[in-house]
């Protein structure tokens, strides 16, 4: 009887492993796990490239704010912009 307790409960560790794994390899986005990105540039469409000083993106929408080195602001949708370090 003991042996099958040790076997169902390492098949049920070993399940949560798999799906803890799964999910964090699925859902690596910055809205599951909320990670300080530093980037230098931006890409604006329509813009060209510039040195950026802070960038806020918002939570419940697709909207970026970029704010240049010369204090200009930048409000688009965050498919026109790549964010870069380069």
């Amino acid at each position: 009887m003991g042996r099958k307790n040790n076997f169902f409960w390492g098949f049920v560790i070993l399940l949560l492993s798999v799906f803890a794994i799964i999910f964090l390899l699925t859902s690596c986005n910055k809205q599951i796990i909320d990670l300080n990105y530093d980037f230098h540039y931006a890409i604006i469409d329509g813009i060209g490239k510039i040195e950026i000083t802070t960038w806020n993106d918002y939570a419940q929408s697709d909207m970026i704010q970029i704010t240049d080195k010369n204090g200009t602001v930048y409000l688009t949708h965050s498919s026109n912009v790549i964010l870069t370090n380069k």
